[in-house]
């Protein structure tokens, strides 16, 4: 595949695993701690976020790049706490990045250069990206109650952060039901906790919760679901064992359709061969006999033209015969 080959003559291209690096480097230290923070990060409200409620940390973006800009050598640099290098100040995402990076530091060509670059960009890039951010802006032109009254998703997606929280919850709580993630949802969402110390904090209304609670459990509509996720579970799992059968019994085909094919070995008879009985002894050669060389090449599709293939197969009937043919 003419694609996938560029792309590995590039990924041994060292100018461009110089611009890789820093593009990893920028990721690992601005992107994904901006992301995790959009998306909610672990937030007490179910990983929702009000937008309005984030110029903080869009208006640290513009000081932050820069400040890895002028000192490239910071990110480079083993001692450099994790709190220097990322948006948020938590510990790196990916720690292997860094190490390989700081590993290969002297083989990459103007890797500091590549590195200002980048973050210069990214300096250049939030300040057009931020702008209803900044002071005296959109945002600080609105009142006090205008923000209280307003809410604006952190992502372009409303179920974003929410499905980042339904996967940490799932994880969490295996066993949990959809009702179960919602009610927790909904509790940080709606500031239940604070409604209820103001307004329902006495022992008749928790006893009131209590007993409605206990109402909801016993209506059986948990149960049901609990009884369609187990048959839903057990159809999949009966579908993947019958999908690895039938991909089984493909193969015990194909192999004996191999057996049952007669080995050439005489070059003359292999010069006479058309394209589809070439790649039958190949594929002799590769399964049956599992000839390494064959076996190596991760996609036989380049042996796809004629020449190519009984070029391949002659050389794997002399290695077969070197290795089992007597002399």
């Amino acid at each position: 595949n003419h694609m996938e080959s560029n792309i590995l003559k590039g990924l041994r291209d060292l100018k461009t695993q110089t611009e890789l690096a820093a593009v990893s480097i920028y990721s690992v230290c601005v992107s994904w701690p901006y992301m995790r923070y959009a998306r909610g990060g672990g937030s007490d409200r179910g990983g929702i976020i009000n937008l309005l409620d984030t110029v903080d940390m869009h208006r640290s973006l513009e000081p932050f790049c820069q400040k890895l800009a002028d000192s490239p050598e910071l990110l480079l640099n083993a001692s450099t706490l994790d709190s220097d290098l990322t948006l948020d100040g938590r510990p790196l995402m990916n720690t292997f990045v860094f190490t390989k990076i700081r590993q290969r530091a002297s083989e990459l060509p103007r890797l500091k250069d590549a590195i200002r670059a980048m973050f210069s960009g990214g300096v250049k890039g939030w300040d057009i990206f931020t702008e209803e951010f900044k002071e005296d802006g959109p945002i600080d032109q609105l009142t006090a109650e205008e923000k209280e009254d307003m809410e604006i998703n952190g992502t372009n997606d409303r179920n974003e952060g929410i499905l980042a929280f339904t996967r940490k919850q799932k994880s969490r709580c295996p066993s949990g039901t959809i009702a179960f993630f919602e009610a927790r949802a909904m509790y940080r969402q709606n500031e239940t906790e604070d409604f209820i110390s103001a307004h329902a904090n006495s022992d008749e209304m928790i006893l009131y919760a209590m007993r409605e609670a206990r109402k909801r459990d016993s209506d059986g509509s948990n149960k049901q679901f609990r009884v369609d996720e187990a048959n839903l579970l057990i159809q999949k799992a009966q579908e993947n064992k019958a999908l690895q059968e039938k991909r089984l019994q493909e193969a015990a085909e194909r192999r004996a359709e191999l057996l049952a094919t007669p080995v050439i070995m005489e070059t003359p008879k292999l010069n006479m061969l058309t394209l589809a009985q070439l790649t039958a002894q190949m594929r002799i050669h590769w399964r049956i006999f599992e000839d390494p060389v064959l076996t190596a090449i991760p996609n036989k599709n380049m042996l796809k033209l004629k020449a190519d293939m009984l070029t391949a197969v002659k050389a794997a009937v002399g290695r077969h015969k070197k290795r089992y043919v007597s002399p």
